[in-house]
């Protein structure tokens, strides 16, 4: 919930009037009536509460207005002024709060949340959940906890708690039904209803709060904090002010105050470490006394979802793992060492910028690697360090590999590169592999090639910056994007995940599924691949990012979820099949301003919803063993999908590649798959690659080879197509073998 000091009634009175004169001259024409109903309309419709206040103060002060007209006014305006005292939950909570939390408008974050899932209802344009709804069930404008006391044996623990039902009445009207009839009236408090539950806890019914409290006292603080302006409260608590500062206007924010409750933790430490001598020694190495808060906060906003959780300690404490955990900040030159479009990376600071002791060397000035250079390079040589994945997967002789490189930022790059080339090279000769080369150059970049165990592994050197992979296609779009700027700081993909690193932060990491599930689906069968497909294509733009902070005297991590996947049409699709007895949605084929994309519609109930049986009859003969009438079934649903290209493609591409069939009905696959491709003019890469992979089974590779390639040059700008490449290769090959025999 957003912070916003609360006015004093001087102050407040002083905006009300200011307000008010702004408005007198075109309000004086109107009649008492008129300015209580526009009052009304900016208070209700526009949310402009101070306007509402000065015209609702006009119209109590106004002697020509009937006595009804002025107590309404009077009545409204006293709602509005508690409501603008009440805006901020933190403001009414007492100093000495021990934990604190609060929920803000949590219809509002769901509504949030759910229009990026494309869960949210469009006017009935599709299924989803009415916003409607959501405003009415979760419309309330928040609620709030603080304990103030931990009583370990007596049981319950002081505090208050806090609701504001904001617009359900339904809320407030079954607590003045419940009340009543559950609870004991007492004294009013400020003014305002109150009653005793069972002895145990006082509740006060204000115009806007349900204000409840073990102790009386503690009901009657809130209430005067609200009208003295948040004196006295926990926005204004010295010793919470940095926890407190992480508060926003997010769904859900905590804090805990522990240095009221480390007299009852030293307790608990004395009498452990009296039984065990070996617990005090860890307790000084962690400095426990010194921690003061822990705080956290999360929240949708309109780049997705986000965290923060953070330890703060005394400035002068002596937490030694603290310590010995924390590392430099991360800089942009960090981030520069990760070229742009990785699949996931991680950035970590290691040292700082700086000249490092000098080492060993030779008669002809070369650094010469002992046995001190290995801590040097940890400890004093490298910067930063990165590690990361591109969406890039080569085939090598034992599988598909991914293009992984690290990069390093050095203070020394020639004694760096030594010990590399000493690590490497005596690898290299332990595995059987020939003596170390000379290194070669690209430009400015040095490169040396090594080879362990038939793996390549390359090592560049440009400057200052240096980088190993298996990969030379890597090792070149590394050393680049250092160079032209193209790295993961200019990737919108990553525009968050950069944001992070900052303000403290030691270590970055993220990941996008999206090019996360090109790299799977080259460890996918072609069923797996199918499959998946449809998740794929939704989390493409989906990002993880997750930052550690150490500064000082604070240590914690912030997240980040954005590219919230769209699930709304899928999940409509499904519930359109389930509706319609179970047929596929088809599916269109569109292009947008992101690329080419699939679009669910209604499904086709001229042959998807009408075949159903055929297909229904086609299955069980073919389970019962009847593959000659399976058969003879196979194509009269076949013929009941001429006009259906996305299905018959489907039951094509079953027929072709699920074991359970063993192939017994590739001639109907290759006929379906042939005329969904004359149907749809051969510009389907899909049902071109299935048509494809008939002709393969049915033998005419040459043929298969040929239509295949048509695949991959009308599909060239899907991100997919890799898979249609890797079938090409596999009928390149049959046809190799088929040569040599």
């Amino acid at each position: 919930m957003n912070p916003s000091p609360t006015l004093r009634l001087p102050a407040r009175c002083a905006l009300a009037l200011a307000a008010f004169l702004s408005i007198v001259s075109p309000a004086a024409a109107q009649s008492p009536a008129e300015r209580l109903h526009q009052a009304y309309y900016l208070q209700h419709e526009r949310q402009d509460l101070e306007g509402a206040l000065a015209l609702y103060d006009g119209v109590a002060n106004d002697r020509r207005a009937s006595d009804e007209l002025r107590a309404e006014a009077r009545r409204r305006a006293s709602e509005i002024t508690e409501e603008l005292a009440s805006s901020d939950f933190a403001q009414l909570s007492p100093a000495d709060t021990i934990f604190y939390v609060e929920f803000n408008r949590p219809g509002a974050q769901l509504r949030a949340l759910l229009d990026q899932l494309g869960l949210l209802g469009a006017g009935g344009e599709r299924l989803g959940i009415s916003p409607l709804l959501v405003e009415g069930l979760l419309g309330m404008r928040g609620v709030a906890v603080a304990i103030t006391g931990i009583d370990m044996r007596d049981g319950p623990s002081d505090g208050v708690a806090i609701l504001h039902p904001g617009d359900l009445d339904v809320v407030r009207g079954l607590l003045e039904t419940a009340l009543p009839a559950g609870g004991q009236p007492v004294e009013p408090i400020a003014g305002h209803a109150t009653w005793s539950i069972e002895g145990q806890a006082f509740v006060t019914l204000t115009s806007r709060l349900v204000v409840a409290g073990r102790h009386r006292e503690d009901v009657a603080g809130v209430l005067a904090r609200m009208q003295n302006g948040g004196e006295g409260s926990l926005a204004r608590s010295a010793e919470l002010a940095g926890a407190m500062a992480m508060r926003g206007s997010d769904l859900m924010f905590f804090c805990l105050n522990l240095q009221p409750v480390m007299p009852m933790i030293r307790d608990m430490i004395e009498r452990e470490t009296r039984r065990d001598p070996e617990v005090r020694a860890a307790l000084a190495f962690l400095d426990l006394e010194s921690t003061r808060t822990i705080a956290g906060r999360a929240g949708v906003d309109e780049h997705g979802v986000s965290f923060d959780f953070a330890v703060e300690l005394d400035e002068a404490h002596r937490n030694l793992a603290f310590h010995l955990m924390r590392m430099p900040d991360i800089d942009a030159g960090a981030l520069a060492l990760v070229p742009s479009g990785p699949a996931m990376f991680c950035v970590g600071a290691v040292n700082r910028d700086g000249d490092v002791p000098p080492g060993e060397t030779d008669a002809a000035g070369r650094p010469v690697v002992t046995m001190m250079d290995f801590g040097r390079e940890v400890f004093a040589n490298v910067t930063d360090v990165a590690v990361f994945v591109m969406p890039q997967v080569e085939r090598a002789p034992w599988g598909p590999m991914p293009d992984v490189g690290l990069a390093m930022r050095v203070n020394d790059p020639a004694r760096s590169v030594a010990m590399w080339q000493f690590l490497l090279g005596t690898a290299q000769a332990a595995t059987g592999g020939p003596a170390p080369g000379a290194p070669g150059r690209r430009g400015d970049v040095v490169l040396h090639r090594f080879q362990i165990e038939g793996v390549p592994v390359h090592l560049a050197q440009a400057g200052s910056h240096l980088v190993l992979s298996p990969s030379d296609r890597l090792i070149g779009a590394a050393v680049e994007a250092a160079k032209n700027g193209r790295s993961v700081a200019t990737d919108p993909a990553y525009a968050e995940t950069v944001a992070l690193a900052g303000g403290g932060s030691t270590v970055v990491a993220a990941m996008n599924l999206g090019r996360c599930g090109e790299i799977g689906k080259h460890f996918m069968s072609d069923r797996e691949r199918r499959e998946a497909e449809p998740y794929l294509e939704l989390m493409k733009d989906t990002t993880l990012s997750l930052a550690f902070v150490h500064t000082a005297n604070r240590c914690g991590a912030r997240g980040r979820i954005t590219g919230i996947p769209d699930v709304g049409p899928m999940l409509t699709a499904q519930l359109q099949r389930e509706m319609h007895g179970g047929a596929r949605p088809r599916v269109v084929r569109a292009t947008s301003a992101n690329g080419p994309t699939t679009t669910a519609t209604a499904p086709a109930t001229s042959s998807a919803t009408t075949s159903a049986p055929s297909r229904e009859r086609f299955e069980r003969e073919h389970a019962s063993g009847r593959h000659e009438a399976a058969r003879q079934l196979a194509l009269q649903h076949g013929a009941s999908l001429a006009d259906d290209p996305f299905e018959a493609n489907n039951f094509a591409w079953a027929l072709l590649t699920e074991e359970r069939y063993e192939g017994r009905y590739d001639e109907v696959a290759l006929r379906l798959s042939k005329a969904s491709n004359e149907a749809t003019g051969w510009a389907n890469w899909y049902y071109l690659d299935t048509y494809a992979r008939a002709l393969f089974k049915s033998g005419a590779v040459d043929d298969a080879i040929e239509i295949q390639q048509k695949a991959i040059e009308v599909g060239a700008d899907d991100p997919r197509i890799g898979e249609a490449r890797s079938a090409l290769e596999e009928y390149r090959r049959a046809k190799r073998r088929a040569g040599i025999r």
